[in-house]
C-alpha cells in the first residue's frame, strides 16, 4: 500500500506510513476495531467517527463542537451534568434536562472566510488547563497520623508544580489541597498545550522523584494523575474535570479537541471509553522515553516547531515536517531540562561531547558547565573536540590554565587568558613591546579609558606598586572592572565561552572576578564558561549567584566500558585493527576505563617498534605480542621517558628544565637555561613534539600534553642537589632577562634554597598584591615570610621579632572581616607584643580589629574582654574622645548579650555627651573628621533605641524619631533605614502591628540606596516575623524563618539567628509539632547560657515554660519562669518586656494550684508594668490572664453572691481586652477574647449566675 502524502511503501496493516507518520486507519475506541480513514462509523460496532456539517459537509471530529471550517454549531453542552448533546436533539442524552431550540446563523460564502480568521483569532485567546491531582490523600492522612508531615507532603506536592508553573505559565490556582490548576495562555493553543503537556511531563518525573525518597522513610507515595483541557474564553473552565475522571495515577490524558492540536508532535493511545453515549474520545499521552536516544532540545525550539505549523496550518505539509516534530518531540523528552538540577550527571565522552554542544548552539541563556573526572579521564578530548566542531560559530574562545605553581600569583588566571588572548608571552622579555601591543590590542577593541589601561598595565606588568594595604578592596574592584571592560568589548562582536582548565588550581582573586562578570552580564548574554576540574569539585563554591545558579550543570565523565575502549584504541590507529586480542585484553584491563593508559601504551609500542608503519599502512610486530605491559600509566610514562632519554641525555634536561615552570613553558627561557644552541633545541623539541610529550601552544610557549606527563617529569630528578641547582638557573634567567611576577621568583628561590632572597622576593610579592587588590596572595606572601624567617639565622633577634609583629598586625588588619577566626590568632600575638613594648595606642588599635573579629564569630563576650582591656591600658582624662570611641566599640555587643541597661547606661554617659561636645567645639581626631564622628553619635542612639525596644521602653518610639530626623539631614541612608525598622520593631513589641506595617512601608523609597541590602532584608523581615506570629499568622511566620535562617548566618547575625529559631519553633508549636518545638528550645536555651546571650536565652525560658503550662507540667513551668525572672530583672539587663511575659506565666501557675492571691499580685503587677510602657498587646493578653483568675473562682464559689461578683469581675477585665485588641485591630487576640466571653456566658449559664 503506498502512501498518498509522501509516496512510501507501507504494509496492508500498517495504521501509519512508517516514513511521514500519515495515519492510514484509525482505531474506534470502543470496540478496537480498525477503520479506515474517512469512515463515518465504525464497522464493527456502528460507533460515530467522523462528524459531518450538515451546513458545510466538512468532515469534523466526533466531539468537535463547532465545525471547523464554517464554524457551525454541532455540538452543545448540558448546563445540568455538563455532557455533550447533538445540537438537533431537544433533552440530553445523560440527565434528560430539555434544551430550548438551537439558533443557527447561516453565514455567506463571503463571510467563511471571516468566521475562519475570527476563529484563529480566538483560537489565539482560548487558553490551556493543566490540573494536578493528589489522589491518595486520604489513605496518606489514615497511614501517616501526623498532621504536620502531611501538611509537608501538600506542600512538597505544591511546590513542585509552582516551581515548573513559573517558567511558562501564566497562573496557578489551588482549588484544594488535594488539587492544583496551572493555566496556559501563550500566542497560540497549540503553544500552550506544548508547555503544559511538557510541564505535565516534568512535574510527574520530579514526584517521581520524590516518591523514591518517600518509599524509604515512610513507606508511602504521592499518586498523582495530570490532565489537560482547552478552555474556551465563553465557557466556565472545569479545570480539565472530565479528564481527570478519566486519568489513572501517573497518567497525562487530553480530550480530543487538544490531541488534534499536538498529535504530531507528541505520542498518544485513545483510551477506551464504556459510556455508551459519549460524544468525547480521551488520549493517554505514551511514556516511551525510555526508547529514545538522549538529546537535548529546549522547550523554545518546541515553541518554534509548534508556531510553525500554526503559520502553516492551512498549508500542504510537506512529507519531511512529521520526521522534524518527531526528532524535536523526542530529544525534548528525553532531557527536558538539562539545568533542572545542579549537580552531578554521569556521562560518557560522547555524551558530554553531544549536551555541551547542544548548549552552546541552542540554548538561548549562558551556562557554567564542568566537565570533571580524575587526571587521564579524556576532559580535554572532550574540550578538543567541541572547541573543533564549533570553529565555523562565531565564537570567542577565551582560554586560561589554572596551575599550582601559580596560585600564588596576583590574578594568575587572568594574567594567563588575557597574555593569551593579546598574543603576548606568558613572562616579559621586552616591557615597552609588550605595552605596545597591549595598548594597540585595547584600542582595537575600542578601549581608551585611561584608568582601565592603567590597571591592565599594573596587572600584566606590575609597573607600577603601592603598599597601602587600606585601599585594598577599591584597587581590586578596579581589577574587575577593567577585565570587565575587556570581556564587554568582545561580547559586542562575538559570543563569548570562557574556558577554565584545572579550576582546583584557579587563584581566589581569578574566582571572585569570574563570580562578579557572571553576577554582571557574563551569562546573561549568552555567553558560557567551560571548566575542567576533578570529580570532587562543587561548581557552586565557585560559581554560586541568585540569579543564576539554575544554569550550572557538571557533566562527570565515566569510565569507558570495553567496547568505547576498542573504539577509542581503533581511533587512535586510523581504524587499523592490528592489535592482538591477548594485547588488547591486557591493555583494557590495566587502562581500567581510562583513556589516557590506551594513549601512553599506544606511544610506548611506536617507540618499541611494536607498531611501525609500512606504505602507509599501520603493522604489528609479532614478536612483540606477548610484551608485559606495566599497570599503572605512570609506569607507562616513566618507561617512555627512559626510552627518549636513551637516545638523547639532552632531551631529558629540556623536560626537567620546561618541568620547573608548571604545565606551561616557555622555550626562550628553557634556551637560556640550559645554554644550549637553538638548532639543538628545535631538533630536541621536534622529537619530544613527535613523541606525544609537548604540544605547542602559541607563538612563545608549549606544554606538556598531559598534566600526568608532567608530574612523572617532575618526580624524575636525580638528586635534591639536581632540582635546586635548576631551579637556581630558572631564577637566574627570569631575574635576569624578564619582567616577571615577585612570587614566580620567591617560588623558585626558596625551591633553590636561597631563603634570604625567597624572602625578599615575597615582600616584592605582597607589595605586587596590594597594587591590584589580590588579598589572598598578600597573605599568602606574609605567611611565606613569616615561615622562612624561623628558618634563617639573624643577629638582631629584636629585629626579627619586629618584622613578625608586623605581619602579624597586616595580615589580622587584612583579614579581621573576611577570615576572622584565623585574624583572632595573628592579632592576639600583635597585641601580646605591642604590649610587651608598651604601645598603647597601636594595642587599642588592634584591640578593635579583634574586636570585630570576635563579633563577626559570635563571641560577645571576647568583644567586650578586648575592649575593656584596651580600656585599662588609656587615661579616660587625656583621652576622652579615645575612650568614648572604644566605649562605643562595645556596645554591640552588650546589645547583642542582652545587656540592655548596660547599654542604654554607656550610650548615654560615655559616648553620646563626650561626641557631642567634642563635635560642637569643632575639634578634630587624627583619621576621623566631624562627619565620621557624627556618624558614630547618631548609630550610638540607634544602638541605644534598640536595645530600649527589646527591653519594652516606650521610650525608644522618641529616641528612634530622632535619629531618623537626623539621618535624614545629614543623609546616613544606612542608620535612617535602620532606624526605620526599630521603629517598626517598637510599634510591634507594642502590639501596633499595622502601625508596625505602616513604618516598614517607608523602607520601599530608599532601599535601593542602602548597600547592604542583604542585612536591611533580614532585619525588615525579622520584624516581620515577629508582627506575624502576634497576628497568629504561624505558618506564614515559619515559612519566613525557615528562610531567614541562613540569611542571618551569612550576615553573621548569631543572635537574630537564635531569636529566629525560637520563633520557628513557636510556629511548629502552634501547629502541632510540640515535641519538635521543646527540642528546639533546649538547643538554643543551651546554645545562649553557653555564650551568655540573655535576650535568646529569656525567650527560649519563656517559650518552654509555656509549653510545659500547656502541657500542664505546673511545677517545671513555675520553676523555669521564676528562674528566668530572676535573670530579667538583673541590673545590667532590666527586661520589661520579659518581667511580663514572665509574671504572667507566674500567675497562670498559680491558678492552676489554686493560689489566686499570688495569681493576682503577678498579673497586677506586670498590669502596671505593661501600662506604663505602652504595651498594648501584653496589656490585653494580662487582662484575659486576670479575667481567667475570677472565672476559675467562680468554678471555685458555692455563693451565688460571689459567682456574680466574680463573673462581673471577668466580664469587666474581659471587656478590657476585647477594647485593647480592637483599639490595636488585632484579630488574632480579639477570637481569643471573644472565645473566653464564650467560655465565660456557658460557665454562668451553667451556673445560673447572671452577669
Amino acid at each position: 500500500m503506498n502512501c498518498p502524502r509522501c509516496g512510501g511503501n507501507n504494509q496492508q496493516s500498517s495504521k501509519v506510513c512508517s516514513d511521514c507518520g500519515l495515519k492510514f486507519k484509525i482505531t474506534c475506541p470502543r470496540c478496537k476495531g480498525l477503520n479506515a480513514i474517512g469512515k463515518e462509523r465504525c464497522i464493527k460496532c456502528g460507533l460515530r467517527l467522523i462528524l459531518f456539517c450538515p451546513e458545510c459537509k466538512s468532515p469534523n471530529h466526533p466531539g468537535s463542537q463547532n465545525c471547523r471550517k464554517c464554524n457551525y454549531q454541532l455540538l452543545r453542552k448540558c448546563s445540568g451534568c455538563r455532557s455533550l448533546n447533538y445540537v438537533k436533539d431537544l433533552k440530553c442524552a445523560k440527565c434528560s434536562k430539555a434544551f430550548a431550540p438551537a439558533i443557527q446563523i447561516k453565514a455567506d460564502s463571503s463571510e467563511i472566510n471571516k468566521q475562519e480568521s475570527g476563529k484563529k483569532s480566538q483560537s489565539k485567546t482560548e487558553m490551556v488547563a493543566l490540573s494536578f491531582e493528589l489522589v491518595n490523600l486520604d489513605q496518606l492522612k489514615a497511614k501517616l497520623d501526623s498532621d504536620d508531615l502531611i501538611i509537608k507532603l501538600q506542600k512538597k506536592f505544591q511546590q513542585i508544580i509552582v516551581n515548573e508553573a513559573k517558567k511558562n505559565a501564566k497562573a496557578v490556582r489551588k482549588i484544594s489541597n488535594q488539587l492544583l490548576a496551572v493555566e496556559y495562555k501563550a500566542d497560540s493553543a497549540k503553544i500552550s498545550a506544548v508547555y503544559a503537556i511538557v510541564a505535565a511531563q516534568r512535574v510527574l518525573e520530579n514526584i517521581d522523584d520524590l516518591n523514591h525518597q518517600l518509599q524509604s522513610d515512610y513507606g508511602v507515595i504521592l499518586e498523582v494523575k495530570a490532565s489537560i483541557s482547552i478552555v474556551n474564553p465563553d465557557m466556565e473552565n472545569d479545570f480539565a474535570k472530565f479528564e481527570r475522571t478519566i486519568a489513572q495515577t501517573g497518567d497525562i490524558v487530553v480530550a480530543d479537541s487538544l490531541h488534534n492540536l499536538v498529535s504530531e508532535m507528541f505520542d498518544f493511545d485513545e483510551i477506551e471509553n464504556t459510556e455508551e453515549n459519549s460524544l468525547i474520545t480521551f488520549y493517554k499521552l505514551k511514556d516511551n522515553q525510555s526508547d529514545t536516544e538522549q538529546d537535548s532540545t529546549s522547550v523554545e525550539e518546541l515553541h518554534e516547531v509548534a508556531y510553525q505549523q500554526d503559520a502553516q496550518s492551512d498549508k500542504k505539509k510537506p512529507a519531511k515536517q512529521g520526521k522534524e516534530v518527531f526528532q524535536a518531540r523526542e530529544k525534548l523528552r528525553k532531557n527536558s531540562e538539562l539545568f533542572e538540577h545542579v549537580g552531578r550527571k554521569e556521562v560518557s565522552q560522547e555524551e558530554a561531547y553531544n549536551i555541551v554542544n547542544d548548549i552552546i548552539t541552542k540554548e538561548k541563556k549562558g551556562a557554567v558547565i564542568g566537565i570533571a573526572g580524575e587526571d587521564g579521564i579524556g576532559k580535554s578530548t572532550v574540550l578538543s573536540s567541541i572547541r573543533q566542531s564549533l570553529l565555523n560559530e562565531k565564537i570567542i574562545w577565551l582560554v586560561g590554565i589554572c596551575q599550582p605553581i601559580n596560585q600564588l600569583v596576583p590574578f594568575a588566571f587572568f594574567q594567563d587568558l588575557l597574555k593569551t588572548l593579546l598574543n603576548l608571552p606568558m613572562y616579559t622579555l621586552n616591557v615597552v613591546e609588550s605595552q605596545k601591543l597591549l595598548n594597540h590590542a585595547l584600542d582595537n577593541l575600542g578601549i581608551k579609558d585611561s584608568q582601565t589601561i592603567s590597571v591592565l598595565n599594573r596587572l600584566l606588568f606590575q609597573d607600577s606598586f603601592t603598599s597601602d594595604i587600606s585601599r585594598l578592596s577599591d584597587i581590586q574592584f578596579e581589577v574587575y572592572e577593567s577585565i570587565k571592560a575587556i570581556f564587554t568589548a568582545i561580547n559586542t562582536k562575538e559570543k563569548i565561552v570562557l574556558l577554565i582548565e584545572d579550576l582546583e588550581s584557579i587563584d581566589i582573586a581569578s574566582a571572585g572576578c569570574i563570580k562578579y562578570l557572571i553576577d554582571s552580564f557574563l551569562l546573561d548574554n549568552n555567553n558560557h564558561i567551560i571548566v575542567t576540574c576533578l570529580p570532587d569539585i562543587s561548581l557552586s563554591n565557585y560559581f554560586f549567584s541568585p540569579n543564576h545558579n539554575n544554569r550550572i550543570i557538571c557533566l562527570h565523565l565515566n569510565k569507558m566500558a570495553k567496547d568505547e575502549m576498542n573504539k577509542a584504541l581503533l581511533g587512535m590507529l586510523n581504524n587499523q585493527d592490528i592489535v592482538p586480542d591477548e594485547l588488547k585484553e591486557q591493555i583494557f584491563q590495566n587502562a581500567k576505563g581510562f583513556p589516557i593508559y590506551i594513549e601512553q601504551v599506544l606511544w610506548y609500542l611506536f617507540q618499541s617498534k611494536a607498531i611501525c608503519p609500512e606504505n602507509n599502512v599501520l603493522q604489528f610486530n609479532a614478536q612483540a605480542k606477548d610484551i608485559k605491559l606495566p599497570e599503572t600509566v605512570e609506569d607507562i610514562i616513566k618507561l617512555r621517558l627512559s626510552q627518549i632519554s636513551s637516545l638523547s641525555f639532552d632531551s631529558s634536561k629540556v623536560m626537567l628544565a620546561a618541568s620547573l615552570f608548571g604545565q606551561k613553558s616557555m622555550l626562550t627561557i628553557i634556551q637560556l637555561m640550559l645554554g644550549i644552541q637553538a638548532d639543538q633545541l628545535t631538533n630536541l623539541m621536534q622529537m619530544l613534539l613527535a613523541n606525544g610529550i609537548f604540544v605547542n601552544f602559541d607563538n612563545y610557549s608549549i606544554m606538556f600534553k598531559h598534566k600526568l606527563i608532567w608530574k612523572v617529569v617532575y618526580s624524575q630528578w636525580n638528586s635534591d642537589e639536581q632540582k635546586m641547582e635548576y631551579h637556581k638557573q630558572a631564577l637566574d634567567v627570569l631575574r635576569n632577562y624578564t619582567k616577571v611576577s615577585a612570587s614566580i621568583l620567591a617560588i623558585h628561590a626558596e625551591l633553590a634554597n636561597h631563603i634570604q632572597e625567597a624572602i625578599d622576593y615575597w615582600r616584592q610579592s605582597a607589595v605586587e598584591a596590594a597594587s591590584v587588590g589580590d588579598t589572598q596572595v598578600y597573605i599568602a606572601a606574609q605567611k611565606q615570610i613569616l615561615g622562612l624567617l624561623d628558618k634563617i639565622e639573624s643577629s638582631d633577634e629584636a629585629e626579627l621579632d619586629r618584622v613578625k609583629r608586623q605581619i602579624h598586625e597586616q595580615i589580622g588588619k587584612i583579614s579581621y572581616e573576611n577570615n576572622p577566626q584565623e585574624a583572632v590568632e595573628y592579632l592576639s600575638n600583635a597585641i601580646i607584643e605591642r604590649e610587651k613594648n608598651a604601645d598603647a595606642l597601636q594595642v587599642i588599635e588592634l584591640t578593635g580589629y579583634l574586636s570585630k573579629s570576635c563579633e563577626l564569630l559570635g563571641n560577645y563576650t571576647g568583644v567586650i574582654e578586648c575592649v575593656d582591656k584596651a580600656l585599662s591600658g588609656i587615661d579616660e582624662q587625656q583621652f576622652p574622645v579615645e575612650t568614648a570611641l572604644l566605649y562605643y566599640s562595645k556596645l554591640e555587643a552588650l546589645f547583642n548579650l542582652g545587656k540592655l541597661e548596660e547599654t542604654c547606661v554607656i550610650a548615654r554617659t560615655k559616648v553620646i555627651p563626650v561626641l557631642k561636645e567634642f563635635i560642637e567645639t569643632d575639634n578634630a581626631i587624627s583619621g576621623l573628621g566631624e562627619q565620621e564622628l557624627s556618624y558614630i553619635e547618631i548609630d550610638t542612639e540607634l544602638v541605644m533605641a534598640k536595645a530600649l525596644a527589646i527591653q519594652g521602653n516606650k521610650e525608644a518610639i522618641n529616641i528612634v524619631n530622632t535619629v531618623i530626623n537626623k539621618a535624614k539631614i545629614l543623609e546616613f541612608i544606612d542608620i535612617e533605614v535602620k532606624a526605620r525598622i526599630v521603629e517598626a520593631l517598637c510599634r510591634a513589641l507594642q502590639g501596633r502591628t499595622k502601625s508596625a506595617n505602616t513604618s516598614l512601608s517607608y523602607l520601599k523609597d530608599i532601599i535601593p540606596y542602602v548597600k547592604d541590602k542583604t542585612l536591611v532584608k533580614l532585619y525588615w523581615d525579622f520584624v516581620t516575623v515577629i508582627i506575624k506570629i502576634l497576628n497568629g499568622n504561624y505558618n506564614q511566620a515559619g515559612n519566613l524563618c525557615c528562610s531567614l535562617q541562613p540569611l542571618a548566618q551569612e550576615c553573621r547575625e548569631y543572635n537574630i539567628l537564635a531569636i529566629i529559631k525560637l520563633l520557628f519553633a513557636k510556629t511548629l508549636k502552634e501547629t502541632g509539632s510540640v515535641e519538635s518545638a521543646k527540642a528546639v528550645y533546649n538547643d538554643i536555651i543551651a546554645y545562649c547560657s553557653e555564650y551568655k546571650i540573655a535576650t535568646g536565652a529569656l525567650l527560649g525560658w519563656y517559650l518552654i515554660a509555656e509549653t510545659e503550662l500547656a502541657n500542664d507540667n505546673i511545677l517545671a513551668a513555675e520553676e523555669i519562669a521564676q528562674r528566668a525572672h530572676e535573670v530579667a530583672q538583673k541590673a545590667e539587663i532590666n527586661n520589661h518586656f520579659f518581667l511580663i511575659l514572665l509574671k504572667g506565666i507566674i500567675a497562670e501557675a498559680q491558678v492552676v494550684k489554686g493560689n489566686f492571691e499570688s495569681a493576682r499580685m503577678h498579673v497586677e503587677q506586670a498590669l502596671e508594668l505593661a501600662k506604663s510602657m505602652e504595651l498594648y498587646f501584653l496589656q490585653a493578653e494580662l487582662y484575659l490572664i486576670y479575667g481567667n483568675i475570677f472565672r476559675k473562682i467562680i468554678e471555685l464559689s458555692e455563693s451565688r453572691v460571689n459567682k456574680e461578683k466574680n463573673a462581673n469581675n471577668a466580664y469587666k477585665l474581659y471587656m478590657s481586652a476585647l477594647d485593647i485588641a480592637k483599639m490595636i485591630e488585632n484579630d488574632y487576640i480579639t477570637a481569643k477574647i471573644q472565645k473566653e466571653l464564650t467560655n465565660l456566658a456557658e460557665l454562668c449559664g451553667c451556673e445560673n449566675t447572671e452577669v
